[in-house]
C-alpha cells in the first residue's frame, strides 16, 4: 500500500493546470484527516459529491489513494467506504499518508502550484 500511496501522490502532484493538482491533495488530506476523527460518518465518501466528482475523481490517483489506505466502492458504488476494522488495521498507514499528503501539498505549493 505505501508504494501504491507514493504513486498516487506523484501523479496528482503532477497536476499543474488551475492547481488541480494541489486541490485535489488537499481535499484529499481532508478526507483523511476526517476519518482520523472518531465520526462514523466520515468513514464514506458520496461519489456523487461535488468535491470528490470535481476535485478527486478526474484525477489519475485520487481514487487509488484512498483505495490503498482500506476504502472500497459500496454496493451500489454511490460511496467510497472503509469500514472500522479496515480503519483500525490500518490506522497508522492512514495517519502516514496524511503526513505524506501534508508535505506534498506545501512541496506542489512551493514549487508554484496554485491551491
Amino acid at each position: 500500500p505505501e508504494e501504491k500511496i507514493d504513486k498516487a501522490i506523484a501523479s496528482i502532484s503532477k497536476y499543474k493546470t488551475a492547481g488541480d493538482g494541489g486541490v485535489a491533495l488537499k481535499t484529499l488530506a481532508a478526507y483523511i484527516r476526517n476519518v482520523l476523527k472518531d465520526d462514523p460518518k466520515f468513514l464514506s465518501i458520496p461519489t456523487d459529491g461535488r468535491a470528490f466528482k470535481e476535485r478527486v475523481a478526474p484525477l489519475i490517483g485520487g481514487i487509488a489513494l484512498l483505495k490503498a489506505i482500506g476504502f472500497s466502492k459500496s454496493s451500489d458504488s454511490a460511496f467510497l467506504v472503509l469500514d472500522s476494522d479496515s480503519k483500525a488495521q490500518n490506522l497508522s498507514l492512514i495517519q502516514n499518508t496524511l503526513t505524506k499528503l501534508t508535505q506534498a501539498h506545501a512541496a506542489y505549493l512551493a514549487a508554484g502550484g496554485a491551491n
